[in-house]
Parts: structure tokens; C-alpha cells; sequence
């Protein structure tokens, strides 16, 4: 595995890269909070073996700094659009969990030409009620209009919050604060799209989910299923916003999927 920064978009990204450097590129891209190496560990060597695996830190989270304080979709979007530019790495398979998923449906909307297929897990993009009553649990508050309350937070997600302090002890041991309040933001600022958006997404997709997903129930993923141009659906019985158990699962869905519905035009 190389550990590498990247300059790109005015930032220095950090990021993990393994496989052979003149494979087929898929890029990782990880939660809200996360950051590419816990997030993306168990999965880098069996995706290697098929791919050259790129999987950065987004902007505030782990080792790359968000200079600005800003958090969009957007904007990660077109980070990561640069950063694929500055590895020559076109063409690219974008895999996305959760926030992940919303930066990579940005990337197909924005840079359909950089994007060969998508992989889309847990994405977030009708915000209803279900969305913001598990908002709401997440950030330990009765409602949307409060801000988090980090005590909640610790005691009902000890494992989580122990987590964010360490990913993000990179940029000082209290970063994880700072960035939690700016994914507050992001969290509750909903995204909207027209026909004109979902058009736009030329490369064909992957929509997951689990079916106990508490922020996004099945059927807004059956939505945004229908909403793509080119996509198909895989639900996971008994999996919430996470991954299943079996690391393989998801590995091998997603290999296959490329294989069909994007091989390799060599």
C-alpha cells in the first residue's frame, strides 16, 4: 500500500493506493466522519488484485486540511475530480458510501466524461422526515434545530466518537470537533436536482443499501434506482448504514457489477 499526498484543487490530499499502477482506477470514497483507511482497509487487497485502488481522504477529514471551513458535495466533487486528474487516473470507477455516494453521484452529474461507473451506498437525496428523525438520533438532539450534543453522542456511540478522535488526530487532538460541527451543516442542508442533473449521469450505476438502513429507507433508494439512467439495485437483508459482515459481499458485488456493465475496453 503507498501513502501519499496529492496536490490538487488547492489542497494537499491524502490518500491510500494499492494494485498494479497501470490498472483499471476505482476510487474509494468514504462516510461523513470517516476517513479512507478504517473505512476502506478490509476491503483494499481483494479489490486490488482487479483494480488500482486510489481511496483519499475528502477535505477536513483525516490528513487533508479543509483550509476554508467549507463542506459541499460539490466541492468534494471537484476535489476529487482534480485529484483524479493529477494521478492520471481518468476513467475511474467511483465507489462512495454514505456522504461517498453523494460526492460520487456529484462526480457523474458534474464530470460524466471522468466517470466510468458508479457504485452508490446509502446516499442521501430526498432528506425526508425518516432522513432527519435519524439525523436527529445520530447527533443526540430531539430536533433538527439543535445542535449536536456531543455527551449523547459519547455515551450512545462510545466505538464511533472514539474513532473520529483518532482519524482525525492528524490535524490536532480536537479537529474532530471542528469537523463535526461543519458536517452538522452539510447533514442538514438538503441537495436538490432536476431532470436536467439526473440526465446527466451517462455512466452506469450501482444503487446499495440495507434494508435496515435508518437514514434512508429502501424505498428512496428504489427512487433513486429509477431517477439514473443506467442503474440497477442490490439491497442487503439485515444490514443497516454500514457494510455487511462478510467483507466479500461487497467485494465481489462490486467486481462483478463492473464486469458487466463496464469492462474493460481493452
Amino acid at each position: 500500500m503507498i501513502d501519499r499526498r496529492v496536490a490538487a484543487n488547492g489542497l494537499s490530499i491524502h490518500c491510500l493506493e494499492e494494485g498494479h499502477p497501470d490498472g483499471e482506477p476505482l476510487v474509494l470514497l468514504h462516510g461523513g466522519g470517516e476517513a479512507a483507511r478504517p473505512r476502506w482497509s478490509p476491503y483494499l487487497r481483494a479489490l486490488s488484485r482487479r483494480f488500482r485502488v486510489i481511496a483519499p481522504d475528502s477535505r477536513g477529514h483525516g490528513g487533508t486540511v479543509n483550509p476554508s471551513g467549507e463542506l459541499t458535495y460539490r466541492l468534494m466533487a471537484e476535489d476529487t475530480a482534480a485529484l483524479c486528474e493529477a494521478l492520471n487516473a481518468d476513467g475511474a470507477v467511483f465507489c462512495g458510501f454514505s456522504d461517498g455516494a453523494n460526492i460520487a453521484l456529484e462526480l457523474g452529474m458534474r464530470f460524466p466524461k471522468r466517470c466510468r461507473a458508479l457504485v452508490l451506498h446509502g446516499t442521501a437525496f430526498t432528506f425526508s422526515d425518516d432522513y432527519y428523525q435519524g439525523l436527529c438520533q445520530f447527533f443526540g438532539v430531539e430536533s433538527r434545530d439543535e445542535p449536536a450534543n456531543v455527551e449523547n453522542m459519547e455515551r450512545s456511540m462510545p466505538e464511533l466518537m472514539a474513532g473520529m478522535r483518532r482519524w482525525h488526530a492528524p490535524q490536532g487532538p480536537d479537529h474532530w470537533l471542528r469537523l463535526l460541527r461543519q458536517l452538522e451543516v452539510l447533514f442538514k442542508t438538503p441537495v436538490s436536482y432536476g431532470p436536467e442533473d439526473w440526465a446527466q449521469v451517462t455512466a452506469p450505476a450501482l444503487v446499495l443499501t440495507g434494508d435496515r438502513d435508518p437514514f434512508m429507507p429502501v424505498e428512496e433508494q428504489v427512487e433513486l434506482y429509477r431517477l439514473l439512467p443506467q442503474a440497477e439495485l442490490a439491497v442487503w437483508p439485515g444490514v443497516g448504514h454500514a457494510f455487511p459482515k462478510r467483507a466479500e459481499l461487497f467485494t465481489d458485488l462490486l467486481v462483478d457489477f463492473v464486469d458487466r456493465r463496464a469492462p474493460s475496453p481493452a
